[in-house]
């Protein structure tokens, strides 16, 4: 493929070394998966992620009930995902065997786990995710 010598496009998902050498006028196309690339930035991201207090009434609500449980946090993607077939064709699925997997091994790992179920496709989640512990649904 000919491109620009300063058009650059990550070759794969994970961490790779060549960003290092990609000049500082360069167009990327990065996906970004590895946190190794924000290392140096670890600071200003956590910075910049920081709830901005006081809450307003709806998540001081939520979090004042999750610090009374032993909060699990599942996100469910699906929205996109299931929509748009170039999406769906990069990143693919999470099957509900997957989902059913997680919940057994945080089960095994967590006393009287409380699931925090953050999704945006609720019917697919209530029709088709078993969970034999409390929880509680919580939409965009």
């Amino acid at each position: 493929m000919l491109r620009h010598r300063n058009f650059v496009v990550e070759p794969h998902f994970h961490y790779w070394a060549g960003i290092q050498q990609v000049p500082q006028s360069a167009y990327l196309q990065v996906i970004g998966q590895s946190e190794r690339y924000f290392q140096a930035l670890a600071d200003t991201i956590r910075t910049d992620f920081t709830f901005k207090l006081p809450l307003n009434v709806q998540n001081s609500d939520l979090a004042q009930q999750i610090s009374q449980v032993n909060a699990v946090s599942l996100h469910v993607r699906r929205g996109d995902y299931v929509q748009n077939p170039v999406t769906l064709a990069t990143h693919g699925l999470c099957t509900l065997d997957y989902y059913q997997a997680a919940i057994q091994i945080i089960a095994k790992a967590v006393e009287q786990p409380h699931f925090f179920i953050f999704l945006s496709d609720i019917a697919w989640v209530t029709a088709n995710l078993i969970l034999p512990f409390p929880c509680q649904y919580i939409k965009p």
